[in-house]
């Protein structure tokens, strides 16, 4: 048995790891900010102006003044105009930051927001594989695989500069696809605290989701003059640093659950037709091994379960699918446009570097805000556990699901509503709100999961959900392209978001209608029986 200080050492070190190295890419704005000032593909901002950019930090000569002012107030951009007169000059600026003006185009924008946009992808996809490698490699050699991906990801991000502006892809996938498996693998050290388990999981939840604020923190060294390199290599040094703790102190195949028992073979009647095993103990105990009567096991546990097929194809789960993947691809959307939003407003020139400032800081709430989103949907299922009629109970737990995510839906609602206006109130309330939206997201999004379909079903529906997101999360790049061509393209994304965003509140929705539920509750149990006959 492991001993209390380097249980406590693990957990810290986890914690750590977690909040420094598992998310951070959701911090974009803060390491777009630092990335344009080393001039990251600043060489696509060319010397001459083209129909869809107006170039930073250079004077346009023109024919009619009048032209100029009605093409850059269509691309939302500062301006000062010495005359208004035929051949005068116009200075064109994005907001400045920190009252510096940072050189730039929207072309420059647009590569950086790929560069987001293939990240973001990444984490999605890595859920789906992080557990196949859990499984199949154990706890040490994914761990050191994911530290080598996260590493060289950190090296090759320390040497993205103006000369070397390539690099930001390959770096961001490296990191992006070592974050997530890094998290779920950390997730296991929650097994050394059985009695308080679940706090363990949720406040790791929460690291995850406020590791965004360390570019943040990065970006105050920054400003305070030291290079991009040295504050890469510190990342990079904490990641070798780290380890021993993968080498020494972490086992190597898994951290098992201190108060799971080893079941014992049952003794089954192979002549019987009917499964003598109990479906909740096989789920109790997990019990995956060979033994002569693995085969008699296997089709028991079938039997007293819902095909996965069932489970997949329902209407249910496919409503769900649509409702995560567009609530997480907002996410994602969110922090792309933002500077497009800000753009905007009257007197960026002041603000923009404080709001990249709050933004970062404000997602460290997630400590405190994943925590509770993991209670809330604990308290809505204890009420149903105490009815004693298999159908109403199973009506009841599902219908837990509903105020959850109705709140997280009304929540994206709020920040969808709040984009429509050009103010810094509307922009600073959204901060805030899409940070709780962020925690509760992924934890009302997969226990609905744990509570509507068959125990043994999770994982495996966990990582198509985590694999098709993952897809969505590609739509982020088209529609920030469509949204920076012209404020006329702004109003129809807008119109899209929010068709989006009537069809999401149909997952909620959907829950209140009993007759619905009852009959998917029909269906499912026929489909049971059926299974059962075939035996």
């Amino acid at each position: 048995m492991m001993v209390t200080w380097k249980k406590v050492v693990i957990l810290f070190c986890g914690l750590f790891e977690t909040l420094i190295f598992s998310g951070n890419v959701l911090g974009w704005t803060a390491l777009s900010y630092m990335l344009k000032k080393e001039g990251v593909y600043l060489e696509v901002c060319s010397s001459e102006t083209s129909s869809d950019d107006v170039f930073l930090d250079k004077k346009i000569e023109v024919t009619s003044s009048s032209q100029v002012v009605d093409h850059v107030s269509s691309k939302n951009l500062n301006f000062n105009q010495t005359q208004g007169q035929e051949g005068s000059t116009i200075n064109v600026t994005y907001p400045e930051v920190a009252n510096e003006t940072i050189s730039g185009c929207l072309a420059q924008d647009r590569i950086l927001n790929l560069a987001y946009t293939i990240g973001s992808f990444c984490i999605g996809f890595s859920a789906v594989i992080s557990g196949f490698l859990l499984e199949k490699w154990g706890l040490r050699n994914t761990r050191l695989i994911t530290n080598a991906f996260l590493t060289s990801g950190l090296v090759m991000l320390a040497f993205t500069t103006k000369d070397h502006s390539f690099l930001i892809f390959p770096a961001l996938v490296l990191m992006c696809l070592a974050g997530v498996p890094l998290r779920i693998a950390n997730i296991q050290i929650a097994n050394l605290f059985p009695k308080a388990r679940s706090t363990v999981i949720t406040f790791y939840s929460g690291a995850f989701c406020a590791s965004a604020s360390l570019f943040v923190f990065l970006k105050y060294g920054y400003e305070a003059g030291f290079a991009w390199e040295t504050l890469c290599l510190v990342l990079v040094g904490f990641s070798v640093v780290l380890l021993p703790v993968t080498l020494f102190l972490l086992p190597k195949d898994k951290i098992h659950d201190a108060t799971t028992k080893k079941p014992t073979a049952p003794n089954l009647n192979r002549s019987s037709r009917k499964c003598e095993v109990s479906t909740v103990t096989l789920e109790k105990f997990a019990y995956i091994g060979p033994t002569p009567t693995q085969p008699y096991n296997t089709r028991c546990r079938e039997a007293a379960e819902l095909p996965f097929k069932a489970s997949l194809l329902s209407f249910s789960f496919q409503l769900h699918q649509f409702w995560f993947s567009w609530l997480l691809l907002y996410t994602i959307l969110y922090v792309g446009t933002l500077n497009l939003w800000l753009a905007k407003i009257p007197g960026a020139v002041t603000e923009v570097s404080h709001v990249t400032t709050v933004y970062g800081l404000t997602q460290i709430a997630a400590l405190v805000l994943a925590p509770i989103s993991g209670s809330f949907m604990d308290i809505c299922l204890s009420s149903a556990s105490k009815e004693k009629d298999p159908e109403t109970k199973k009506l009841l737990m599902i219908k837990a699901g509903f105020w959850p995510m109705l709140i997280t839906t009304l929540i994206q609602a709020a920040v969808q509503v709040l984009k429509l206006f050009n103010s810094w109130i509307a922009v600073y309330a959204s901060i805030g709100i899409i940070t709780i939206l962020r925690s509760l997201l992924i934890a009302v999004g997969t226990a609905f999961l744990h509570i509507r379909y068959p125990a043994s079903h999770f994982f495996r529906m966990l990582g198509i959900l985590s694999t098709n997101s993952a897809l969505f999360i590609l739509l982020q790049f088209p529609l920030f392209i469509w949204e920076s061509r012209s404020e006329k393209d702004a109003v129809y994304v807008n119109i899209f978001e929010f068709f989006c965003l009537m069809v999401a509140f149909l997952n909620p929705l959907h829950l209140l209608v009993n007759p619905l539920q009852r009959y998917f509750i029909r269906k499912e149990n026929e489909a049971l029986k059926e299974l059962q006959q075939q035996i």
